[in-house]
């Protein structure tokens, strides 16, 4: 009723006057046919989103049916009940975030530490971390170990227990010994200019000779030696408590009953030590053929260790040597009660060098030079430094050349050596002097047999002394 074409659109007559009435008209039937279009497409719509609906029903019903639990298809959960193949966590917690003073990460953090000022409120754990943390920044073998070892072993030397310390002394040994293991030439050559300096503490003086000593020891490889020895007789006195008695047939493979094994007693706790027990464990197993029952215990016996020492044995003795030459003459050093003493380490520390030495070549050239020193002071006044002389001969004796030991045994020039050792085992005042060389006359006469008269009185100087 709008007049429209036949297309739906109205038509319009151009030479029609505008009429007001017309364009209401004909504005309420835009509108409706607007507003009969937007039903329509509310309706389209509606309905397709109620199929789209009913088709998502379908779809998922349709996947219910087709789905179906299968256990045998489901993959189980790998649950691993061995507690041994658990990684726990690491409960080990050593504060270091919770310390006033943090502990030092280099060896020149450490010397800074250790030059702390007393009035400093942190001073003593300052120097404590420096102290306790110098062993392992060394075994690391920083790149700078060369250049400061020198500067923080003479810190470490002088260093005084001011704030009571606990394990101060052994803190401080430590430290040195390690610096001079991991850095022996250039740390030994700083300790020998303070040795022979002016103004040193004897302490001082003595605790240089120690360190020199316990390094020799630790580079000849003597402690690792001595260890295994201890394990293997660990290992030894173990297995003589552990194996049974056993008549008959011998046991092939080991019984992990409790019978065979002792319990562990109070007294005993020496003994039983874990490194033992698991030593012992290495040996007890099921025997295979051709090859030895303890072999393991047996490799540890035959073990073997390199002597670093021995190439720089001369680098350690005749700087020392050369040092008492230049100072002998220095009353302050080696005068009165106090430089009795020092000598008597003196001869001891040098004797425990040519010992470290061992078999290398040039062994005896050291053990001839330190026999000719230790012969000089053979009539010291002071018992101390004549039982360092008889250990300086014990120990030359066993590196000594044959042609040089005879001919300090039947030399002319005046005293002779055997006369010396009777005389000192019959008439010395001191005990142990006695005992020395009544000891080193019998291992003498033993090694040359019967090559001397001299030596044939034994019996008479043992009965004597």
């Amino acid at each position: 009723g709008c007049g429209r074409g036949a297309f739906g659109l109205e038509s319009v007559d151009p030479d029609e006057v505008y009429n007001s009435s017309d364009d209401n008209e004909d504005e309420s039937c835009e509108d409706d046919v607007s507003s009969s279009a937007t039903n329509s497409n509310i309706d389209d719509s509606y309905v397709s989103s109620n199929d789209d609906d009913e088709e998502e029903d379908d779809s998922d019903d349709s996947d219910d049916d087709n789905s179906q639990w299968d256990e045998e298809d489901l993959i189980p959960y790998n649950l691993n009940d061995n507690e041994e193949d658990l990684i726990p966590y690491n409960l080990n917690d050593n504060e270091d975030d919770l310390r006033v003073t943090p502990t030092p990460r280099y060896l020149r953090e450490c010397i800074s530490y250790l030059r702390t000022s007393e009035d400093d409120k942190t001073a003593m754990e300052r120097h404590e971390a420096a102290l306790t943390s110098i062993p392992s920044i060394v075994q690391s073998n920083p790149i700078d170990l060369s250049d400061v070892a020198p500067m923080l072993a003479m810190e470490v030397l002088h260093k005084e227990d001011k704030f009571n310390m606990n394990d101060f002394m052994k803190k401080r040994r430590e430290c040195m010994d390690i610096l001079m293991v991991h850095e022996p030439i250039l740390v030994f050559r700083r300790f020998v200019s303070e040795l022979f300096g002016d103004n040193i503490a004897l302490g001082t003086r003595m605790d240089i000779l120690d360190v020199i000593g316990r390094a020799s020891e630790e580079l000849c490889g003597v402690n690792l030696l001595r260890k295994n020895r201890e394990d293997n007789d660990l290992v030894r006195q173990l297995q003589d408590k552990n194996e049974p008695k056993v008549s008959g047939k011998r046991r092939l493979v080991n019984n992990n009953s409790s019978n065979n094994h002792l319990p562990i007693q109070a007294n005993d706790a020496d003994i039983y030590t874990t490194r033992a027990l698991n030593l012992i464990d290495e040996t007890q197993k099921t025997r295979r053929w051709g090859h030895g029952r303890n072999r393991s215990a047996r490799a540890q016996q035959q073990r073997t260790v390199t002597n670093r020492f021995g190439p720089i044995a001369p680098l350690f003795f005749y700087p020392l040597l050369e040092g008492f030459m230049k100072s002998k003459d220095n009353v302050s050093i080696w005068g009165g009660a106090n430089g009795s003493r020092l000598m008597s380490s003196f001869l001891v520390t040098l004797s425990t060098l040519a010992q470290s030495a061992g078999n290398h070549p040039g062994t005896n050239v050291l053990a001839a030079d330190l026999f000719d020193l230790a012969w000089s002071f053979r009539d010291a006044e002071i018992a101390e430094v004549r039982v360092s002389v008889l250990v300086a001969f014990a120990t030359s004796i066993a590196f000594l050349p044959l042609d040089f030991l005879l001919q300090k045994l039947y030399g002319a020039d005046g005293d002779s050596f055997p006369g010396y050792l009777k005389k000192t085992a019959i008439g010395d005042s001191d005990r142990n002097c006695r005992e020395l060389a009544t000891a080193i006359t019998k291992n003498v006469s033993t090694s040359l047999g019967g090559l001397g008269s001299d030596f044939g009185s034994l019996d008479m100087v043992e009965r004597m002394s």
